[in-house]
């Protein structure tokens, strides 16, 4: 698969070596915000208790964001952790969460309904049920509505890409070298072709498999229906591709007809 950008990411020298990767798959991949009607979990944030600065500014030194990326028809949660005056990190696992905003993650999932440990946690484990069974808190659309939720595929065929996020969680999703941002009131709106190598997206998928993965479902499932490799093959071309033509089973006559 052809990659063209201009942003690098974590697994583009595959995708560069033609032994590894078929070039006649053409994917532009440019990062954008676009605006999407299905529903998609709010991303849910925790931290320390707010402490006020100098200038009067309530503040948390520790916070926690989680969201998802969504990848070639899979969910992966990922945390966004923010310090007071240090870079932002990026974490794939509730085990790495910092001692001062780590919770009994076991008890959060049977907390309360209005429980902010319990909805961070049940962000971070759609990844472990099938996505269409999963219960979680969409953003809703202007007006208080609640919008409908889709096949995952079909998610990624709506927007024409195999990797999309929540936007509003890091600018650097969508240029390099730019600074990191939280905005609650994003509303709904997604960041097509994330720049995965922005938030260490190497530490939940290796860059070999990552772009396996990535050819496999922009050949297959991305494709258009009559084109997919998933479809029956025609018996003419199977039987074709098998050394067979219009004459292989016909039996050649074996007497001649008298002469008149």
């Amino acid at each position: 698969m052809k990659i063209i950008s201009k942003h690098k990411d974590f697994y583009d020298y595959i995708a560069r070596n033609q032994t590894m990767s078929d070039q006649n798959y053409l994917w532009e991949r440019t990062p954008k915000k676009v605006k999407v009607d299905f529903a998609i979990p709010r991303p849910v944030g925790i931290g320390e208790s707010f402490s006020r600065l100098s200038n009067g500014h309530l503040t948390r030194e520790t916070e926690a964001v989680v969201f998802i990326v969504w990848f070639c028809g899979r969910a992966i949660p990922v945390i966004k952790i923010e310090k007071l005056h240090c870079p932002d990190e990026y974490i794939y696992s509730l085990d790495e969460m910092p001692d001062k905003i780590q919770r009994d993650w076991e008890e959060a999932r049977h907390g309360g309904l209005f429980n902010l440990n319990k909805e961070f946690v049940d962000v971070f484990d759609l990844n472990k049920t099938s996505w269409m069974s999963t219960n979680f808190k969409p953003i809703g659309l202007p007006g208080g509505a609640i919008p409908s939720k889709m096949d995952i595929v079909d998610m990624h065929r709506k927007i024409g890409s195999p990797i999309f996020c929540h936007a509003g969680i890091s600018n650097c999703l969508l240029e390099s070298n730019t600074s990191s941002y939280y905005h609650c009131r994003e509303g709904l709106n997604v960041i097509v072709n994330p720049i995965l190598s922005s938030i260490n997206f190497h530490k939940a998928i290796d860059a070999f498999s990552a772009f396996n993965e990535l050819e496999r479902f922009w050949t297959n499932e991305m494709a258009p229906k009559d084109s997919r490799m998933d479809q029956p093959v025609p018996d003419k071309i199977n039987a074709e591709s098998h050394g067979f033509d219009q004459f292989s089973f016909r039996k050649e006559p074996t007497k001649q007809k008298p002469k008149k």
